[in-house]
């Protein structure tokens, strides 16, 4: 008689056609057929859910392309990571850090304008968000510095346009020029 190898006593294994062996039948087919659907279950699991560095909650089908925008903008491929920051806002509109990134992708390209609504974008949905406060100032300022280069080329008073000079030195040399980065 087979011995169990654990304790060394005896098996007792139910007589065919008994009813302990259709139940030992049973939990046996059921043990195959969970082994069978953990075997077919897919060997990745689905993609977790992220969170910006500001905190803001990314589903997981929207990692990957956060992550490919965030790598085109440390990497200075402006373009692409505009577009993929685009990309990002139209699955996830009220995203203040993507409103953030596009804004200093567009400052960066000198598009005053359009950094300056990314900027106030971002404001909507994140007020107490200080690099924001800082870009979209950062942004008018650069707006106004223009402003004083066009009008010293239409002033042709000497003394105006020393004034005017003057004061586009004092305005630049007031603040600093850094973008703050949406980290």
């Amino acid at each position: 008689m087979p011995k169990s190898p654990a304790s060394g006593s005896a098996l007792v294994l139910p007589k065919p056609g008994s009813r302990a062996w259709g139940l030992r039948g049973i939990g046996l087919g059921l043990s195959m057929a969970m082994l069978l659907v953990g075997c077919a279950a897919p060997t990745r699991p689905p993609a977790a859910a992220s969170e910006t560095p500001g905190g803001e909650r990314v589903p997981g089908g929207l990692v990957s392309l956060q992550d490919r925008a965030d790598q085109a903008y440390a990497e200075g491929r402006l373009l692409d990571a505009e577009q993929l920051y685009r990309q990002l806002l139209r699955e996830m509109p009220q995203s203040a850090y993507a409103w953030l990134r596009l804004g200093n992708v567009q400052l960066r390209n000198s598009e005053l304008e359009a950094a300056a609504r990314s900027y106030r974008e971002c404001l909507k949905f994140m007020q107490d968000d200080a690099r924001c406060w800082n870009n979209l100032a950062l942004t008018y300022i650069k707006m106004a510095n223009l402003t004083l280069d066009q009008a010293g080329q239409f002033i042709t008073d000497s003394e105006q346009a020393a004034r005017l000079d003057a004061f586009r030195r004092r305005v630049v040399d007031s603040t600093s020029n850094e973008v703050t980065e949406g980290r």
